[in-house]
Order: C-alpha cells, then sequence, then structure tokens
C-alpha cells in the first residue's frame, strides 16, 4: 500500500511540475509578444476610379482623369 502512495505522490509531483512549466512557458510568450513594436494602422479606402486602395487621411492622385484625390 506505501507503494501505491508513493507512485500517486510521484504521478502528482511530475504533473505539478509540468503545470508549471507550462505557465511559466505561457507567461515568457505573452511577455514577449507584449514587448513586439505595435505598428500603426490605418484606415484605407478604395478609389473610385481605379480601385486602388488609399489612405484616407493623405491620399495622392493615381493619374486618371477623373481620380476624387487630384490636388
Amino acid at each position: 500500500m506505501s507503494k501505491l502512495i508513493t507512485l500517486l505522490l510521484l504521478i502528482g509531483a511530475v504533473y505539478m511540475l509540468w503545470q508549471w512549466q507550462r505557465r511559466a512557458e505561457r507567461a515568457r510568450v505573452d511577455a514577449a509578444r507584449a514587448a513586439e513594436p505595435r505598428i500603426p494602422t490605418e484606415t484605407m479606402v478604395k478609389c473610385r476610379s481605379c480601385g486602388v486602395y488609399v489612405p484616407a487621411k493623405g491620399a495622392h492622385d493615381c493619374g486618371y482623369a477623373d481620380c476624387p484625390y487630384r490636388r
């Protein structure tokens, strides 16, 4: 009976160690992900004349005569 209890305790200890390692790895990945620089995003709109997506702010002329972003 004592061998069975020892085996169960050993299995429990290995399981707890495995869980601890998983949590540590998840925390390491989350910290690395948080440290990555964020690339700012812009809203894009489709040009009615050529169909190319251009930034909503500061859009430039696409070269077509009916371009809505002509300056």
